[in-house]
């Protein structure tokens, strides 16, 4: 397309062409605490399709390799290539945007075989993948600089700016593969030993909390690998808080996120104009509204905290009630089996 203007690609044919220049593309499958090993099988299952050689056994291999590594390629440039004839492939190879568009909706067909299964995938080229290998190198290579000694912990520390490395990182969060996220966190918490540097992370944390609570909200991740269990490092601290609550209105994020967070699992039965909660979605079922309850305790048990519970000043009041009201009946007279548990 060099000398042509305003030529419109389709999504299709960019994802070709970004595959093309990124040596290949591959369709990576994130791990959750929402779908059961059965549920994952059955989603492989029509991925790959009916194929002798993917067994129950095999499968189910990789559901657990999924749920200890957090994220695996489940689907490759080899299998793509497969499914296309060599002219196709050679004119792709040789840059032909048709061919392109072709390539990439063949892996765009494939990513939504998981996604109407609700599972969270992501499509990434191999130059992708080898950049998130060299990122762990990286991460833990820092982390055992810090802990070398006190002044280069400290230069490591201010290296590492609140909008340039902290609010990025902790936005994509959820997307971040377990070696990357293991080797960051490590790196944070030895960070943590620098007054400036946790006043840095707690600001990003609180920026960033309405964005990664709506991911979470939606399914998105696993607790255990989150920014989450950070958050006790400072949001139990009078300095923190007090400066979070004031300057950046924490409590009203806490607030504004729990609600987003129940809303998602909020639907209007029949003719009722008000919506209430439905008990059997995820959210509830799995208790994706814990981290934001975990977070509002920690800052209502910091002194003086709870005396702004009730203000008027701020919108976290409002929303608070909001939920409530979300809450009302949200589970009148509905009978369940006891396999479904109990919220």
């Amino acid at each position: 397309i060099q000398g042509k203007k305003n030529v419109t690609l389709t999504s299709a044919q960019r994802l070709g062409i970004t595959g093309r220049e990124g040596h290949g593309l591959y369709l990576v499958l994130h791990a959750d605490d929402i779908h059961t090993p059965a549920q994952l099988v059955e989603a492989l299952r029509d991925l790959l399709g009916p194929s002798s050689y993917y067994t129950d056994s095999l499968l189910q291999r990789l559901v657990r390799a999924l749920r200890t590594h957090g994220q695996i390629v489940i689907w490759g440039t080899m299998e793509l290539l497969a499914e296309c004839s060599s002219n196709l492939v050679n004119l792709w190879l040789d840059g032909d945007v048709v061919a392109s568009g072709k390539l990439g909706a063949v892996m765009l067909e494939r990513a939504s075989r998981l996604l109407k299964h609700e599972l969270v995938c992501s499509i990434y080229t191999r130059d992708e993948l080898r950049r998130e290998q060299r990122a762990v190198a990286v991460l833990q290579w820092l982390t055992q600089l810090a802990r070398s000694c006190d002044p280069l912990c400290q230069t490591v520390a201010e290296s590492l700016l609140a909008d340039e490395h902290l609010v990025p990182m902790l936005r994509a969060d959820f997307q971040l593969c377990a070696r990357v996220t293991k080797a960051w966190h490590s790196l944070l918490l030895t960070l943590l030993a620098v007054p400036v540097f946790k006043s840095r992370l707690a600001a990003a944390y609180c920026d960033t909390y309405r964005h990664v609570t709506g991911q979470y909200a939606r399914g998105m991740g696993v607790l255990e690998r989150s920014g989450y269990t950070l958050s006790v490092q400072f949001l139990n601290r009078v300095t923190y808080v007090v400066g979070l609550v004031q300057g950046r209105d924490l409590l009203g994020k806490l607030g504004k996120s729990l609600l987003e967070t129940l809303s998602v699992a909020s639907k209007t039965y029949g003719r009722k104009i008000m919506p209430r909660l439905d008990p059997n979605h995820f959210v509830l079922t799995h208790r994706r509204y814990s981290p934001c309850i975990s977070d509002l305790k920690c800052v209502l048990n910091v002194k003086g905290m709870a005396r702004l519970f009730a203000s008027t000043g701020g919108t976290f009041l409002e929303d608070w009630v909001q939920s409530l009201t979300l809450a009302q009946n949200m589970d009148g007279q509905i009978w369940r089996s006891w396999t479904q548990g109990h919220v």
